[in-house]
């Protein structure tokens, strides 16, 4: 079973600012009709027609996915041990968090302040298992660091001393540590900070942008 990823930037689109150029989310205002096209592109990029987008809520409820379903599902992440459908995340800041057993099964999580807090990581890892799953991998798609990610005091004393600097909390760490608690074999981490980076969409930095893709699917 052969595994792939997508992490797309928001180059090689049909999107006008301030959406430009690759936006792939409907619910941002963009035009729909240049949203439908950049789904396309995405899709002739990954060679897969069935791709599973979310109504992303920041919960921690992850589908199980056996063929696509339409209208897209409120959840922030899917599973599936079915060849042939790309699991996708979308972001603009939040990161992507991609999983996979080379034996055949994959996720795809959301994982922004809420998901991360809520745990989302631990319950797709556990869904995986549930399916069968004993080898996980990571993969950590670009997101805002802790360097721009700046929140209230208030919020900031909800969370462990380890996770605040000053007043910015770092999410990729609540991310490693739900992973390494759970024995994923291997990270692979795309250490790209989203605010930072205007390869990428950034709600922290733009406010209305688009939204970018993480994207997993297994080859029959």
């Amino acid at each position: 079973m052969k595994i792939n990823y997508l992490i797309t930037d928001r180059t090689g689109g049909v999107s006008a600012p301030p959406y430009e150029s690759l936006n792939i989310a409907y619910h941002v205002g963009d035009d729909p009709e240049a949203v439908r096209r950049n789904r396309e592109i995405v899709a002739q990029k990954t060679g897969v027609q069935a791709i599973q987008y979310a109504n992303q809520i920041h919960g921690k409820e992850v589908r199980y996915i056996e063929h696509l379903i339409e209208p897209a599902p409120e959840c922030d992440g899917f599973v599936t041990d079915r060849p042939g459908i790309g699991l996708a995340i979308m972001s603009a800041d939040c990161y992507g968090v991609l999983l996979f057993d080379p034996k055949g099964i994959i996720a795809a999580v959301h994982a922004g302040r809420a998901g991360a807090t809520l745990g989302i990581v631990t319950e797709a890892i556990e869904k995986m298992r549930d399916l069968g799953a004993l080898t996980i991998h990571a993969v950590i798609s670009p997101g805002i660091h802790r360097c721009c990610y700046e929140i209230s005091s208030e919020l900031a004393a909800q969370y462990e001393p380890k996770y605040i600097y000053g007043r910015h909390l770092d999410i990729k760490a609540l991310l490693y540590d739900q992973l390494r608690a759970e024995n994923v074999e291997s990270i692979t981490d795309y250490a790209i900070c989203t605010a930072c980076d205007r390869r990428y969409y950034s709600y922290r930095r733009d406010g209305t942008t688009g939204r970018f893709a993480s994207i997993i699917w297994m080859e029959a």
